[in-house]
């Protein structure tokens, strides 16, 4: 079987080898649909097989965009996120943590012999960062002056 690649000008990025690949590629692809869309809604709703809820995923999703709606999604969408922030408050409120070692883990602390480690990491980052915006810093320069940087 063609392999259902996107690199190197496959199905996504250029012309198909052939209408097998397609074929072969769009049928990976749907199991995926089946299983990131179709799984959620059995879990959530049962009585149809994964296959059906993903099929009714889909043609809810062609009709929303055959329609030209969108908004009314994205203000669905909203609702659902705004639902799931006020029920991960309403846990942590429920779980009730202890608020002095919350606010005590909040204060920085290096563990017994790891200064060495994390200057390393300082220097490892703060050097590449370093490198990538001189060369950038130099490009810039070389545009307004003559002289570049040395």
């Amino acid at each position: 079987m063609p392999p259902c690649s996107t690199a190197g000008g496959g199905w996504a990025t250029g012309p198909p080898a052939s209408s097998a690949s397609t074929s072969w590629c769009g049928l990976r692809l749907r199991r995926h649909r089946d299983v990131g869309v179709g799984l959620p809604l059995n879990a959530l709703f049962g009585g149809l097989p994964v296959g059906g809820w993903a099929a009714i995923a889909g043609v809810v999703g062609l009709v929303l965009v055959w329609v030209q709606r969108y908004h009314a999604f994205e203000k669905f969408m909203t609702v659902l996120v705004l639902i799931k922030f006020a029920t991960v408050v309403f846990v942590a409120i429920l779980v009730g943590p202890d608020v002095p070692a919350l606010l005590n883990g909040l204060v920085p602390r290096l563990p017994e012999g790891s200064t060495v480690y994390v200057l390393g990491l300082i220097g490892g980052v703060g050097g590449t960062i370093t490198m990538a915006a001189y060369g950038y810093c130099c490009s810039r320069r070389a545009g307004r002056a003559r002289s570049g940087c040395r």
